[in-house]
């Protein structure tokens, strides 16, 4: 398991970028912060990811914040 967690960790590490989304549907905020990934599409698949069955198909998603990794 330790090997699993480390190869996650230096994919993470990786990342060029970290971003702050929000997706709105209904009275709904999904909101993730500190994402780290080198597009805004790969930002929101680990936001859709993460939230999993309960993120709906088609929401508005903001981008609120893009910071590059130095």
């Amino acid at each position: 398991m330790d090997n699993l967690m480390d190869l996650l960790q230096i994919h993470q590490q990786s990342k060029h970028k970290i971003y702050h989304l929000e997706a709105l549907f209904d009275d709904f905020a999904y909101i993730g912060t500190d994402i780290r990934a080198n597009s805004l599409d790969e930002a929101e698949l680990i936001l859709k990811s993460v939230f999993g069955t309960k993120f709906p198909e088609d929401p508005t998603i903001f981008c609120l914040s893009e910071e590059w990794i130095h």
